[in-house]
């Protein structure tokens, strides 16, 4: 894994996810509680873990996806974002979009050690 992030439900009733640790040479380093990388891209410079990279999700029923914004630390660049569960994968689907083109990202759950 690279890092493990949170989705929660904010007081607006929309979802977010932050990161709350990221890997470094297969360890745990980095955690919201002692963060210490940063998004340079990002205004201010926020550090990653407790960035809401992920934010406005709000469901649509006719295709069971969540949709909101993604962020990309890396460059600063904003996206359109749809998040979904693949049941038949047991992997949570997140995928990136401008105009009509896309990436998917396969998100496993922790392991239980680590919820």
């Amino acid at each position: 894994p690279q890092s493990i992030v949170l989705f929660y439900k904010k007081p607006d009733e929309t979802f977010a996810a932050k990161m709350v640790a990221i890997y470094h040479d297969g360890k745990i380093d980095d955690t919201e509680a002692a963060p210490k990388e940063r998004a340079k891209k990002i205004d201010g410079n926020p550090f990653l873990c407790g960035l809401d990279f992920i934010w406005g999700l709000t469901l649509d029923a006719d295709s069971a996806r969540y949709a909101g914004k993604v962020v990309d630390p890396d460059s600063g660049k904003t996206y359109k974002c749809e998040v979904w569960f693949d049941t038949q994968k047991q992997t949570l689907v997140v995928r990136g979009e401008l105009l009509i083109f896309g990436v998917n990202q396969y998100w496993p759950p922790a392991p239980p050690e680590q919820k």
